[in-house]
């Protein structure tokens, strides 16, 4: 069974800077150039790591979390210029979605940056800036540049969705990088950081290092007759990052004919259904915003399988 990783272990000092370069909302790629697809491999983010968790998914608001990542932004043997971040904040696509974070490498800049291998992993990098600039001849243009061979490491702190979009524990983010292939264009802010076609841009969806919570179980299901209906009631989740409950109901014994009947009961440990004709049986099942936890165990411990079409995918976590 899976456990649950130990947020306290993420958990950092950070020392946050007092502004942020930048911007938040319908700042995702196409809303700058509508309808491009980002084939481009040049300029990669090409992971993310950890500095600290400010708020975990469980804690505060449990479908976001807060914490300072560190984007490393991976070039490959040309320079590459005016070099644009997005970011995906509710857990859709930084190509195609709806709300992300747009960043650049803002001033100051530099055209003798010194360069470091401060991530151990053999390449060239400049963490956290002075950025380069590799086109002093342009005074106007204010956007930092990649050099050939080099990595740039920048941490920003921001608030994003907690999704678990291949079911491994922990968040993911969609990030996609932009840049110019050449000096001719003049970038004097971030409104210029974007790319100028397909081939400028390129995109993936990378592991954050945060633990995505998984959900729990249930225990002391009763239930009662009223009137027509049945009520039903239980023991909250064992998994504190459960906000919600879903009712399935199946065919006595038929024991993985279990469909749902509701899919929250916003937040209540109760449900009142309207009973299928026949001899049936139910089971609740704890849930966040975007997973479910255990449908229970049957008498030799294994797990009851999740419903065919269930309420959101399952995840359970290790609590009993």
């Amino acid at each position: 069974m899976r456990h649950r990783i130990p947020v306290a272990a993420l958990i950092g000092v950070l020392s946050i800077p007092a502004a942020f370069a930048y911007e938040t909302g319908a700042v995702c790629v196409r809303d700058f150039s509508p309808g491009i697809t980002c084939s481009g491999n040049d300029v990669r983010i090409a992971d993310v790591t950890v500095v600290a968790i400010l708020e975990d998914c469980p804690a505060g608001d449990p479908s976001t979390a807060e914490a300072s990542l560190k984007l490393r932004i991976d070039n490959g043997p040309q320079s590459r210029y005016d070099i644009g971040v997005f970011l995906s904040l509710n857990g859709n696509s930084a190509l195609s979605g709806t709300q992300c974070l747009h960043d650049y490498l803002e001033p100051p800049l530099t055209t003798s940056p010194t360069y470091t291998d401060s991530d151990g992993n053999g390449k060239p990098d400049l963490s956290g800036g002075p950025w380069l600039d590799a086109e002093p001849l342009d005074p106007a243009d204010e956007c930092g540049d990649i050099a050939a061979g080099t990595d740039d490491l920048k941490t920003l702190t921001f608030r994003f969705a907690c999704v678990d979009t291949n079911g491994d524990g922990i968040v993911d983010i969609s990030a996609c990088a932009s840049w110019l292939n050449g000096p001719a264009s003049t970038c004097p802010n971030i409104s210029g950081a974007t790319p100028g076609s397909g081939a400028r841009c390129a995109c993936d969806v990378l592991e954050t290092g945060v633990p995505f919570p998984a959900g729990g179980r249930v225990a002391g299901l009763a239930m009662a007759s009223s009137g027509a209906n049945l009520s039903l009631s239980w023991s909250p989740s064992c998994s504190a990052s459960d906000t919600d409950y879903a009712v399935y109901e199946g065919t006595l014994g038929s024991f993985t004919t279990h469909q749902s009947v509701v899919c929250s009961t916003g937040g209540a440990t109760s449900a009142t259904i309207a009973p299928s004709p026949g001899d049936g049986y139910y089971l609740v099942v704890p849930r966040t915003a975007s997973k479910e936890g255990s449908y229970g165990r049957r008498s030799g411990g294994t797990e009851r399988p999740a419903a065919a079409s269930a309420c959101v995918p399952q995840q359970p976590s290790g609590c009993n």
